[in-house]
């Protein structure tokens, strides 16, 4: 009889033993799975956060690249209109009769500094 209670007891350690064993696996389980879930969650906001990045530069090159552009075009506007206006002034200092050496010095060192 004793034999019996202490196979018992012991069956009955064993089966609580075992039941508290499946249950904190079962939470390990459940732990790695979300641990799991939000791993893979924060992998795509972290993909995403690249492709916004790698987009945002590629629009602020272009972006650069327009401006630089349009820089350029304005330049060479501006280029334009000073040799415009510079032929104009010697073809008047011409027709009046002056001397356009000094002019034409001033106007190759002027090109000259700008390059």
């Amino acid at each position: 009889m004793q034999r019996e209670r202490e196979r018992q007891a012991d069956a009955e350690d064993a089966a609580r033993l075992l039941s508290e064993y499946q249950a904190a696996t079962e939470a390990e389980r459940e732990n790695d799975a979300a641990r799991r879930g939000k791993n893979i969650s924060l992998k795509k906001y972290h993909v995403k956060q690249i492709h916004d990045k790698m987009r945002r530069a590629a629009s602020e090159k272009v972006q650069e690249l327009e401006e630089q552009a349009d820089l350029r075009a304005q330049l060479a506007e501006e280029e334009r209109l000073f040799e415009q206006y510079s032929e104009a002034l010697i073809a008047q200092y011409r027709a009046d009769g002056k001397d356009v050496k000094p002019l034409l010095m001033e106007l190759a060192r002027i090109k000259s500094d700008r390059r």
